[in-house]
């Protein structure tokens, strides 16, 4: 039997290698790679289930009539106009939406 550090020949029933002492035998268990630690999250952190989903349904409600007119105007004016127009109605229909835009990307990065 050898050692598993140095490689020095050791005896059958030997503990411990003579050279260099590193424990030897069959009870050993072979070292593990070093794994990464599992997230354990602070003690302080506190859990607000639904806070963003309430923010963002309030946030809809306050545009849900600006939206379904603008919607509603974009049918029934993409039906009259030209295909090559409707590019300029959804530019419009996306400045419409910018507010919101906004709030959901300054909004995203907070816990």
């Amino acid at each position: 039997m050898f050692c598993h550090k140095c490689g020095a020949n050791v005896e059958p029933n030997a503990q411990f290698c003579p050279s260099c002492g590193q424990t030897v035998g069959a009870d050993v268990p072979p070292p593990q790679p070093n794994m990464p630690q599992p997230y354990a999250p602070p003690a302080t952190a506190q859990v607000q289930t639904g806070k963003w989903i309430g923010e963002a349904w309030e946030l809809v409600k306050t545009d849900l009539l600006m939206f379904a007119v603008a919607a509603l105007l974009f049918a029934v004016v993409g039906g009259a106009i030209p295909v090559v127009l409707q590019g300029a109605m959804a530019v419009g229909f996306n400045i419409l939406a910018l507010p919101q835009n906004l709030w959901v990307s300054t909004h995203r990065n907070e816990a």
